[in-house]
């Protein structure tokens, strides 16, 4: 798997997704959420199917039990999920992150 840069994609697709993807979370339309995330990893990080769904499962499995959940959401399970989704972005990524702090600073946003 080829490494990309995380500073180097289509900001009107990515803003396009991005809008489709907020109003999928916000209607519990989450497996449009799941394929629209697909899509995204696809896309703009160029991976193959097989890993675009892996990545994808994370993120719409914490982003559906944060918006099920709300005001009682189990936060250990969801910033579990969020770090798995993360770590696998920078394995494929041509700069290292933290991917715990970026985690953590998403679940606190």
């Amino acid at each position: 798997m080829v490494k990309q840069s995380l500073k180097k994609f289509n900001g009107d697709k990515v803003a396009e997704l991005e809008t489709q993807m907020w109003q999928a979370y916000y209607k519990h339309k989450f497996f449009k959420l799941f394929l629209l995330l697909i899509r995204m990893m696809h896309e703009l990080f160029g991976l193959n199917y097989f890993y675009a769904v892996r990545i994808a499962f994370y993120a719409t499995s914490s982003a559906m039990e944060f918006r099920l959940n709300r005001g009682k959401e189990d936060k250990k399970s969801i910033l579990k999920k969020l770090e798995k989704f993360y770590k696998n972005i920078q394995k494929y990524s041509l700069k290292s992150f933290d991917y715990k702090k970026v985690a953590e600073l998403e679940m606190n946003w």
